[in-house]
């Protein structure tokens, strides 16, 4: 849908002389990153409101997307794919949030366990590189440095509002640490049997 969608406003951009036919993979790329962010939001607002999670959605989804800028980790490689998982990933968010605000008091410490795992994870691995657009050393050590400083940020806050039992601030910035260490563990694993099944195919 996103593509045909894209398709559809790059040729009408083509036909009005807005473009020239030679940039439209340039602008085909541009129109389908911008669909795939409208509809995400779209859709995260719609689940916000519904299920009553805006505020502890407005920490959410701003920590979780600093922290990945640096962190790296899986990214889809179809947009419609991505507009997906990112709804999901919300969705899951939303639920979980409503269970700890049920039980705050009997998960909050496996809350902080899970936190702090995920804050280990983003020390080891960060940043994880993206094979398009491979980091210079400069930028790696600068990527690193960002990473671990925003996540301990991340993880100090989340800790002194759990404290205070302020259960939107803290599992918010408890989960951003949570799906980013998630994702660069499943780009991890998909690299490694990358690597393995190009072995197997040479042996």
């Amino acid at each position: 849908m996103i593509n045909e969608i894209a398709k559809i406003i790059v040729a009408k951009m083509i036909k009005n002389n807005v473009i020239i036919e030679e940039d439209e993979e340039i602008y085909l790329y541009g129109a389908k990153l911008f669909i795939s962010k409208v509809l995400i939001l779209g859709f995260i607002t719609i689940i916000a409101l519904i299920t009553g999670t805006v505020f502890a959605g407005l920490v959410f989804v701003p920590s979780y997307m600093i922290l990945r800028e640096y962190t790296g980790g899986h990214h889809c490689k179809k947009s419609s794919t991505c507009t997906f998982v990112s709804v999901l990933i919300y969705f899951i968010f939303a639920f979980l949030y409503k269970i700890n605000s049920l039980y705050f008091e009997e998960v909050v410490y496996t809350q902080l366990a899970v936190a702090i795992f995920a804050f280990v994870i983003i020390f080891l691995l960060s940043p994880i590189q993206n094979e398009n657009r491979p980091l210079e050393k400069e930028e790696y050590i600068e990527y690193r440095k960002k990473a671990i400083i925003i996540s301990s940020i991340f993880l100090i806050v989340g800790i002194l509002f759990m404290l205070c039992k302020n259960i939107e601030i803290s599992f918010a910035l408890f989960s951003s640490l949570t799906v980013d260490s998630v994702l660069m563990i499943l780009e991890k694993l998909l690299k490694r049997r990358g690597k393995n099944e190009d072995l197997e195919r040479n042996s």
